[in-house]
């Protein structure tokens, strides 16, 4: 393996290996319809299916 092939084996993104879970919607208080990891929760900024319809139906949360 070469130092090139170490320097970008490096900077790889390493996947995503926390445990899947129901998560608890920040908006509503409502669990998730599907497991989630952390990672992705935090990406989908704690919003549960139901409340992320509803925004992009009329831009706002509530």
């Amino acid at each position: 393996m070469t130092l090139l092939d170490r320097i970008l084996s490096a900077l790889k993104p390493k996947p995503d290996t926390s445990p899947r879970r129901y998560q608890r919607c920040a908006y509503c208080g409502k669990r998730s319809e599907d497991p989630w990891t952390d990672a992705e929760w935090d990406r989908r900024e704690r919003m549960c299916e139901e409340c992320e319809y509803g925004e992009m139906a009329d831009g706002t949360l509530w």
